[in-house]
């Protein structure tokens, strides 16, 4: 058997300190109902970190409510941050780091949940819905950057891997 003590040694990725090299992914929770921070999403985290994993990701954060697949997915907001606040609080209290996976899902979006059709990259038949979505003009494409711009200013303000929170 090689030698895993590598796994368990704290790293630097840029200015993040890791106590070790165990990085959860963002794997969809479901626990974000009408897309708000949920004592369930805080709970389940706090235990990942508990669990002595380095980082933790909060997966599924819509930047735009038009950008969402499921009603149990954050969508990023300026009503969301306290909450968000107190789930990377909890975590770094356990010792590790907090991540957050912005998205939209364009032609992955669903109808039912925004309200309206999908937009994406380009028309396109999502299977999965079995619906196509709108191909997306010049102005929305510009509207979805500063959608990711505005998302990642909140997740900074939520306290995501802060690198002064965290050193190994």
């Amino acid at each position: 058997m090689k030698n895993n003590k590598k796994i368990f040694s704290s790293v630097n990725i840029g200015d993040l300190g890791l106590r070790n090299r165990i990085i959860r992914s963002g794997c969809f929770e479901g626990m974000a109902f009408n897309g708000e921070v949920t004592g369930e999403l805080i709970e389940h985290h706090k235990k990942v970190a508990a669990g002595e994993t380095a980082m933790t990701t909060v997966a599924y954060c819509a930047v735009s409510f038009d950008g969402r697949a499921f009603d149990q997915e954050l969508w990023m907001r300026d009503e969301i941050v306290p909450g968000l606040k107190t789930l990377t609080d909890t975590v770094h209290k356990q010792g590790a780091a907090a991540s957050i996976q912005l998205n939209h899902c364009g032609f992955f979006s669903d109808r039912k949940v925004i309200g309206e059709k999908p937009v994406g990259a380009s028309k396109k038949y999502c299977a999965y819905r079995m619906s196509w979505c709108e191909e997306m003009t010049g102005k929305q494409i510009t509207q979805k950057i500063d959608d990711f711009g505005h998302a990642a200013s909140l997740a900074k303000r939520a306290g995501f891997s802060d690198p002064d929170q965290n050193e190994p």
